[in-house]
């Protein structure tokens, strides 16, 4: 009898115990899940005061980064609202691949609020 006592009580202990742990890992992701939770609701982030498009704001690009952000916005969301000027005033559509190298500056300008972005390219 003194055999099946100091089982059961093993047997106890070891109950008792893996439910401490696991209470004790629940509590913690509890508690990490509800850290995350207020960091992810209170933005603090220095790039959120940024748009995407504030890179275009006296920035120099190559003709293969203008050529890909037009490819970019072509077909995007964005496509009634971003729109790519040379210096004429004139639409940009494309870039040929001769001037993929060539380095070019960009302006930044918005009109209508966040409605209307019109980027201007010069060589």
């Amino acid at each position: 009898m003194d055999f099946m006592a100091n089982k059961a009580l093993l047997i106890a202990v070891g109950v008792f115990i893996t439910l401490a742990i696991t209470s004790g890992v629940l509590m913690v992701i509890n508690n990490i899940q509800q850290i995350y939770g207020q960091v992810y609701n209170t933005d603090t982030s220095i790039t959120s005061q940024f748009s995407e498009f504030d890179k275009f704001s006296g920035g120099e690009f190559t003709g293969l980064d203008i050529a890909n952000a037009l490819r970019k916005y072509e077909d995007d969301k964005y496509k009634n609202i971003v729109t790519f000027q040379n210096n004429a005033r004139g639409t940009v559509t494309s870039i040929s691949e001769d001037n993929y190298s060539t380095i070019y500056t960009t302006e930044l300008e918005q009109k209508d609020g966040k409605y209307t972005i019109i980027i201007t390219i010069k060589k």
